[in-house]
């Protein structure tokens, strides 16, 4: 998307990709890294620990203010989704209530890029052989205008990632820099 985007656009939009590797990186140390070593330890801990592994998944709430296109989302679901999976198999089967795109928030300036990550969150959805019919909340907006409360309670359970746009000083126009 953002290749497709004249360049002036995508600096005055701040629209930077970035790669899976690098975004993995961030979200391992930002908390996909703990969850693996909770799985390892609930694995060891028996089905009670499973089960609550999986609850603490269900209740996890993934937001990102400034989600373009959905990498992150798309790679955190992924991820999570990765992790019921090889819970469930370590269970030897379904256990109530799973990962879904519900718990899937975001913020984006540009319509068409909104389209695109609720595209790909659901293609991926489909991939792991979900499609509940529940859906991501993705909405059309400015972060920093949009009050975020409206879209998601905040609260413990709440992963807030991404990379925000950048535009830099010099290239800012007056309502950018009246929005610092």
């Amino acid at each position: 998307f953002q290749a497709a985007m004249h360049a002036r656009e995508r600096r005055q939009l701040g629209a930077h990709y970035t790669g899976e590797r690098d975004a993995l990186k961030l979200v391992r140390g930002l908390f996909l890294d703990e969850l693996e070593a909770a799985f390892a330890e609930a694995l060891t801990a028996g089905e009670a620990a499973l089960r609550g592994f999986l609850a603490g998944l269900r209740r996890l709430r993934i937001f990102d203010p400034a989600c373009g296109c959905g990498d992150f989302l798309v790679l955190v679901y992924r991820e999570l989704r990765g992790l019921e999976r090889r819970a469930l198999v370590a269970l030897g089967g379904s256990v109530g209530e799973r990962v879904g795109l519900d718990q899937v928030f975001g913020i984006e300036i540009a319509a068409a890029a909104v389209e695109i990550a609720e595209a790909e969150l659901r293609r991926v959805d489909a991939a792991c052989g979900s499609e509940s019919g529940a859906g991501p909340r993705l909405i059309v907006g400015d972060a920093l205008e949009v009050e975020w409360s409206q879209l998601l309670a905040p609260g413990d359970d709440v992963v807030v990632l991404g990379n925000p746009p950048f535009v830099g000083k010099h290239y800012q126009t007056g309502r950018q820099k009246a929005q610092m």
